[in-house]
């Protein structure tokens, strides 16, 4: 994934923080939609598919731990 735009890193950060606190099951777009105080399309203008949004996630993950790593070795 290219580099996240600042709303898109905000999307991504507020779900990561949602599924470790209420898990998967609980977390909805409308959820997090409220949780980012933007609507449910905002989100769908970023993502166009929840599966977009969770592939968004796994490389958000993926490149902060990599970004850890790097600060480590530094």
């Amino acid at each position: 994934m290219d580099k996240l735009k600042p709303r898109q890193l905000d999307i991504m950060q507020s779900l990561a923080k949602m599924l470790q606190a209420k898990g998967p099951v609980k977390v909805t777009t409308a959820s997090l939609a409220n949780e980012c105080g933007i609507t449910e399309a905002a989100i769908y203008r970023h993502f166009p598919s929840k599966r977009k949004i969770y592939e968004g996630l796994v490389d958000f993950c993926e490149q902060s731990l990599f970004d850890l790593i790097g600060d480590i070795n530094s």
